[in-house]
Parts: C-alpha cells; sequence; structure tokens
C-alpha cells in the first residue's frame, strides 16, 4: 500500500503540487504564531503576558484563514483523485486500504509542506517579528524564538488540518462503487458527521460570542468586537456544502439562463461542481471577511466611542493580523483553479466535440471566475455586514447613538487582485488548452 501510494503521488504530482504548496503557505503562516508563543515561553515574565495578545489575535485570524482554505483544498485534491481510486478498486484495491492510501498520501505531502514552510521563514522570523510588534524598546531587546514548539507544532497543526479535510473524501472514494466515480467524478455529496460536529461547535461558540458582547462592559467589547468576524466566517466555511451552493444558485438566476450561451456553460459547471466551487470561493471569502470584518469594526468604534476618535490600524499591525489570510486568499484561489486544468481541459474538449466555438468557452471561462469572485464578495461582505450589525447592538448599550460604519476600501483591492488572479489561472490554461487537439485530450489519462 505504501508503494502505491509514493507511486501514485508521483505519477499524480501536478495535482498533489497544489496541497504542497499551500501546505507550505499554511505552515509558514501559522509559524509565526507559533514562534511569537515560543519566545513569550522563553523570556518569560512580562514579555510572555505581553506576547500572549498577539499571539491570540494571529491565531484567530491566520488560524481561522488557514483551516478553512487548507481544508477545501485537501478535499478538492482528493475528489480530483476520484478516476484513480476507482481504477484502483476495479484492480482489487479494497475499500479500506483505498482510504489508508489516500490518508497516507495526504499526511506525506503535509509534512513534507509544513517543513518547507518551516524552512522558508526561519530566516526571516526575527525582522518580521520586529516589524510586526513595531520599536517598542521592550520588543527591541529580544530575539525571535523558533524552538520545539513551532518546529513540532507547526507540522501537527497542519497535519490535523489535512487529515480533517480530507476524511470525508477518503471515505466517500472507498465506499463509493468504481463505475460511480468513473462516470460522476464528483457524485452527490452529504455533511460528514465530523464536518456537522465541528460546524456546529463553532456555530454555537460565535453564538456565544455574540452573547458576551450583549453583557460586555466597554473595554471589554472594544477588546473582544474584533473576534466575531473571524468566528463568523469560520462557522459559514463550515458549512460550505449547503451554504455556497444555495447562494450561488440565487444570484445567478437573476441573469436568465438563455442570456448568453457562455453564462449559460459557466452557470451550470459553477453549480454542478461543487466542491470545486466551494474550493475556488472560500480563499477569498476569507480575505473579504477578516479583512472588511476588521477595519469596519474598527470604524464603528473610531465614529462611537468616545477616546477612540484618532484609532487606525498601523501598517505593521495590518501585516500581523492580516497578512496571513490575504496571503492564503491570493494562494489558495489561484492554486484552486490551476489544479481544477485537467479536468477542465477534458471538458472544453468534449464541448469543442459537440460543436461549441472557442470564442464561447473563452467567454465561459472567464464568467466562471466572475461567478465565483461574486460568490466570494457578497458571502464575504454578509460576514462583515453580521458582525458591523452585532457590535454596534451591543455598542448602543453603552453608547446610544452607535452607528454601523463600514471600511472597505481594503477589500476592494482584495476583490479585484482575487479576480485578476482568479481570471487568469482559468482563461490562460483555457487557451493553451485549446490549441491542444480535442481527441489527444479526450484520450490521454
Amino acid at each position: 500500500m505504501i508503494a502505491l501510494a509514493f507511486s501514485e503521488l508521483r505519477l499524480q504530482w501536478r495535482l498533489w503540487m497544489g496541497m504542497l504548496v499551500m501546505s507550505a503557505a499554511s505552515a509558514a503562516v501559522l509559524s509565526v504564531g507559533m514562534s511569537i508563543i515560543d519566545t513569550g515561553l522563553y523570556y518569560g515574565g512580562e514579555y510572555r503576558t505581553n506576547l500572549a495578545g498577539g499571539a491570540s489575535v494571529v491565531f484567530l485570524f491566520s488560524g481561522a484563514a488557514a483551516i478553512a482554505v487548507l481544508a477545501s483544498v485537501a478535499d478538492l485534491t482528493v475528489v480530483q483523485s476520484h478516476h484513480s481510486y476507482a481504477l484502483w478498486k476495479l484492480a482489487g484495491v479494497r475499500r479500506r486500504a483505498v482510504r489508508v492510501v489516500v490518508l497516507v498520501q495526504t499526511g506525506v505531502v503535509g509534512i513534507v509542506g509544513a517543513v518547507i514552510g518551516l524552512a522558508a521563514v526561519r530566516p526571516v522570523i526575527d525582522p518580521v517579528f520586529h516589524y510586526a510588534f513595531g520599536s517598542a524598546p521592550v520588543i527591541e531587546r529580544i530575539t525571535a524564538q523558533f524552538g520545539a514548539l513551532t518546529i513540532i507544532g507547526t507540522p501537527l497543526a497542519t497535519l490535523a488540518v489535512l487529515l480533517v479535510g480530507s476524511w470525508r473524501s477518503a471515505g466517500r472514494a472507498a465506499r463509493t462503487p468504481p463505475l460511480v466515480l468513473l462516470r460522476d467524478p464528483e457524485p452527490k455529496r452529504r455533511l460528514g458527521w465530523l464536518r456537522v460536529g465541528i460546524a456546529v461547535l463553532v456555530s454555537c461558540g460565535a453564538a456565544v460570542q455574540i452573547w458576551f458582547l450583549q453583557a460586555a462592559t466597554l473595554k471589554e467589547l472594544a477588546a473582544t468586537a474584533p473576534m466575531v468576524a473571524p468566528l463568523l466566517m469560520f462557522a459559514l466555511t463550515l458549512w460550505a456544502p449547503v451554504v455556497y451552493p444555495l447562494v450561488l444558485r440565487c444570484w445567478t438566476a437573476i441573469v436568465p439562463a438563455g442570456w448568453s450561451s457562455s453564462w449559460y456553460l459557466a452557470r451550470h459547471q459553477t453549480r454542478a461542481r461543487v466542491t470545486m466551487s466551494t474550493a475556488a470561493i472560500t480563499p477569498l471569502l476569507v480575505a473579504v471577511a477578516l479583512t472588511g470584518g476588521l477595519y469596519s469594526i474598527v470604524a464603528v468604534m473610531r465614529g462611537s466611542v468616545p477616546g477612540w476618535s484618532d484609532a487606525v490600524i498601523r501598517v505593521n499591525e495590518a501585516a500581523l493580523i492580516l497578512g496571513g489570510p490575504i496571503l492564503l486568499g491570493a494562494i489558495g484561489s489561484t492554486i484552486v483553479v490551476v489544479m481544477t486544468g485537467r479536468s477542465r481541459s477534458r471538458e472544453l474538449a468534449l464541448l469543442r466535440v459537440g460543436g461549441a466555438g472557442t470564442g464561447i468557452l473563452v467567454a465561459a471561462a472567464v464568467w466562471e471566475a466572475v461567478i465565483q469572485v461574486v460568490s466570494a464578495v457578497l458571502l464575504g461582505g454578509a460576514v462583515v455586514i453580521v458582525s458591523v450589525v452585532v457590535v454596534v447592538d451591543a455598542l448602543r448599550r453603552h453608547v446610544p447613538d452607535a452607528m454601523p460604519a463600514f471600511d472597505v476600501r481594503l477589500v476592494g483591492w482584495i476583490a479585484v487582485l482575487g479576480a485578476v488572479l482568479v481570471i487568469a489561472a482559468t482563461v490562460l490554461p483555457a487557451l493553451r488548452a485549446l490549441r491542444t487537439p480535442p481527441m489527444r485530450q479526450l484520450g490521454v489519462e
């Protein structure tokens, strides 16, 4: 089984490279928070107390982003490999062995990616640490630590997220009859009990946080209000298989299917490929929700709370809090589209054989990217709006004239960047595939 796992990794390395890159990026982001904890534990005393807050913020924002994006990429990777797993089962590989091989592949790729991420961060962790925490004299006297907690904890956290993210897809690959997998690489799916349990716990946690804000003092409210957006975003991504298709189907129904052949194709493809759409929407949603949520809540506090009129998020603070989510969002959005390039090429070949023209297929690729970006912005914007409404409602207990405020300037730039990356990652492979004879694409596995 081990030989089979490594042989498949070697054969399908382009597909698994996406998970490898996301594992490295997630480990790099998480290692910053781990290093902050390491540093506080190493120096102790006031350093441990002061750095604990910074580490908690990094884990709240970057940790939630890493879990959401990495789990969706892991799920997509396994789904994209269903064709190979079906052939294994036809060759006599047992169902339990298929699950084991899939989890072994995921674990190997995750550990290797985490090591690469750690190796990339290690040389720059001290400059990053001092830039993030400013030039305070108490910080200038210490050196960022990269100890056992960071070196061991980061790969273990990355591995845990990958295994949880791929567990359901691995089980589905093992249980589903091979002919069904060959006919439909993405059979109709249900939320697994593990995901439902985690989603319920996180949703309850978000509800408790909202309830706490209603009873909090003004000082407590100011300190904990930024936690609302990450918790709501995390809960939303856990319910993604239910919520994303519903939102996508509702807003795309506004544009009639007969408006354009390319629009019809794009809408049908995004609705049919739930796993791919989920994995493509989640990274950009994470970046929009966390960035817009933080800046908008600070805008609310600045406009309503006495003494907060000059409150701003400095560049180094934004880099510490939002640098990880934005990085993961940009990488994840691009990688998901690149990972699905092979299946897209075969679909394009089938459409060309059926008589579709080049112009329609290129336009469909553009519309598909637009649908994914708009869906991500709508879902992320919903998180921002709910977060602001919750905070303003709690704030009115202390400041009756508190009003909602939205600071979405950075969100706009993120949406534009995400649109450019996703459209480029969708259209360029489509153009390359259109230069290849369709029979060659359909004949090559």
